[in-house]
């Protein structure tokens, strides 16, 4: 039985090995140097009273990894997987390092008082000026208790 490898064969080896080496050093390296605001909190209310549509508020809480300060944009906002009937916003939030807690005011023709929210939103670390990619936030049977005068982050006007 003979051992003998081409040369043809060794090359044809090397050609298909460098690319995947090439990808798969990239690949970590670009994922390991961003880290995308997560969701730590979020509280929920109905506007009151009123007709179709109804005005609901939502505050959500990010918190930012280490010290860099972030902004996000919104990229879409859905209610039980339509976009609202109106989404007030915000369409561009601020983060200083640590945490921020956003409030998102929408309006629905439907007047339950459960729903499920997404939030896609492309965040950009602005220490280090890098944009990640976008991040899906699913907020399951998210529950829409009356709004309160004590309710910090709900305007029904």
């Amino acid at each position: 039985m003979s051992s003998y490898v081409s040369r043809r064969t060794v090359a044809r080896g090397a050609a298909w090995s460098v690319p995947i080496a090439a990808v798969s050093v990239a690949a970590p390296a670009f994922a390991a140097s961003f880290s995308a605001p997560g969701k730590s909190a979020s509280v929920a209310c109905k506007c009151p009273g009123g007709g179709s549509p109804y005005t609901y508020n939502m505050q959500v809480t990010f918190t930012t990894p280490g010290t860099d300060s972030y902004s996000f944009h919104i990229d879409s906002f859905l209610v039980d997987g339509a976009a609202p009937a109106t989404f007030l916003g915000p369409t561009d939030v601020a983060l200083p390092a640590g945490e921020g807690s956003p409030a998102f005011r929408f309006r629905l023709t439907n007047s339950n008082g459960t729903h499920t929210v997404q939030i896609k939103y492309t965040p950009t670390n602005t220490t280090t000026n890098v944009t990640g990619p976008q991040v899906i936030l699913d907020l399951p049977s998210v529950k829409f208790d009356p709004c309160k005068a004590t309710d910090t982050y709900a305007s029904c006007a």
